[in-house]
């Protein structure tokens, strides 16, 4: 079930009108609909061939990339399944199937696609320069929840300079989408329920997806987040060890300072003993690209902002997990656990002032009626 995202077809749909080839970036957190989005736009396409690479958990080789490559390309065009030794043969394999007609395509998860290959990214760029771009009807997005690679590989990289057609970073859904989905999903929750179900999942679309609208509030929280199998109970390590690999236990660790203590990035970085201009602001940097973190600017009367800002963790299912959560993990695995109400749940109406704060960012303020200017 499709949602929202009008801007943000509008958008796509613009470069669509172009007479031209598009190759676009999306980025976005992890669950927050990029793939999604881009199924829902190639519904004005003739033709959509997209391939997802394989994730880090399987720990595929370059070439079981590329063989996975090989079998999704032998199965959208019924064709006998070659075998690639490259990453430029199996793009320019790629680029000569869709050489004529309408084509919209997605390279999901890019970042997992290109491990084990350096250079990944200046063979896709030959092969976009050589043979993708000469149709004119081709539309290409490069997608990926490890927003970081797009930008170092793609965004910043000198050799992408005026081939971009455009990006975007992915945010969750507003209140307004969020409302027209539990219409969809004839959710009868109370007001406060729903509050509570934001305070866990903010405005990412598949969280909401997994919730069961039919059953009570408490039932859903316990089989998804304090239930040993439930998607929020596993969710937390996915993003941290699949997503971010070896940086992973870093960025953790900068989450769980920031849950705790209101620091500045020179606070930061006295905590993990590393300087500031060194790998922190890099550190922090990738978590603000991925929707975990903010800066918060303290302003002054003439509304300038002040230098110092403080960070944030913006992500409400991070702060619910570390705090309500995991403290109840051991418990959670062996299915000693039974949530009957959401106040008996450890620490949750201490942190439930800072996740509603964190659902400002979700309400849609460009559609209010501006006041009536002053004469």
């Amino acid at each position: 079930m499709f949602i929202g995202r009008q801007d943000e077809l509008k958008l796509l749909m613009t470069l669509k009108t172009k007479e031209s080839s598009n190759l676009f970036c999306l980025m976005g957190r992890r669950r927050i609909g990029k793939s999604t989005l881009i199924q829902e736009f190639s519904k004005g396409f003739k033709n959509f061939f997209e391939i997802q690479g394989l994730g880090p958990d399987s720990h595929p080789s370059l070439q079981v990339q590329l063989d996975h490559f090989a079998s999704v390309i032998s199965l959208k065009f019924n064709s006998r399944k070659e075998h690639f030794e490259d990453w430029s043969e199996a793009f320019y394999a790629l680029a000569k199937l869709t050489k004529q007609r309408e084509w919209l395509i997605l390279l999901d998860e890019i970042s997992w696609m290109a491990q084990g290959d350096l250079h990944f990214a200046l063979k896709l760029k030959e092969v976009w320069d050589v043979a993708f771009k000469k149709n004119e009807r081709l539309f290409l997005v490069l997608c990926g929840s490890v927003s970081s690679w797009i930008e170092d590989n793609i965004l910043n990289n000198a050799s992408f300079e005026g081939r971009i057609s455009g990006q975007l970073n992915l945010g969750p859904l507003d209140i307004v989408e969020i409302n027209q989905f539990w219409k969809k999903r004839h959710c009868q929750y109370s007001a406060m329920e729903k509050i509570f179900l934001l305070a866990i999942t903010g405005g990412v679309p598949k969280y909401l997806e997994e919730i069961n609208y039919q059953l009570p509030v408490e039932s859903n929280l316990h089989s998804l987040c304090f239930s040993k199998n439930g998607f929020l109970f596993n969710e937390y390590k996915k993003i941290f060890l699949d997503l971010f690999k070896r940086k992973g236990p870093i960025l953790d660790k900068i989450i769980r300072l920031c849950l705790t203590q209101k620091l500045s990035m020179a606070d930061l970085s006295r905590k993990l003993k590393k300087r500031q201009d060194g790998d922190i602001s890099r550190y922090v940097h990738i978590l603000e690209l991925s929707g975990f973190l903010s800066k918060d600017y303290a302003f002054r009367p003439s509304g300038e902002a002040m230098r110092s800002a403080y960070l944030r963790v913006t992500d409400n299912y991070l702060r619910f997990y570390i705090k309500c959560i995991e403290p109840l993990s051991l418990r959670i695995e062996k299915a000693f656990l039974q949530i009957t109400s959401l106040h008996q749940l450890p620490n949750f109406e201490s942190i439930l002032g800072y996740q509603l704060e964190n659902l400002v960012h979700l309400l849609d303020f460009t559609n209010l009626t501006p006041p009536i200017s002053p004469i």
